[in-house]
């Protein structure tokens, strides 16, 4: 996880970010002070969480970060890349 190219992505992310809320915009996950329901573990919540992503300007920088480091919980980029974990009952 620390690798070069993994800490590229996730500085690009968070660069991308700052200039997003110094321009007074924020991401659909930045309304949620909890990351809920990105960090979720109901699957019903990370589906309308990837729902949400499809407007994001920061999707691909987003999807960089998590493709980079192999992410396996949350909603990155409109993509549930949550393993192991099944919708509640």
């Amino acid at each position: 996880m620390n690798r070069p190219d993994a800490r590229q992505a996730m500085d690009a992310l968070a660069d991308a970010h700052a200039a997003l809320l110094d321009a007074g915009q924020r991401t659909p996950c930045q309304g949620w002070p909890d990351g809920s329901p990105w960090l979720s573990e109901d699957a019903e919540e990370r589906v309308i969480a990837a729902g949400l992503c499809t407007s994001c300007p920061l999707f691909t920088a987003c999807d960089g970060a998590a493709v980079a480091h192999r992410v396996t919980f949350g909603v990155w980029a409109g993509r549930d890349r949550t393993r192991g974990l099944k919708a509640k009952e």
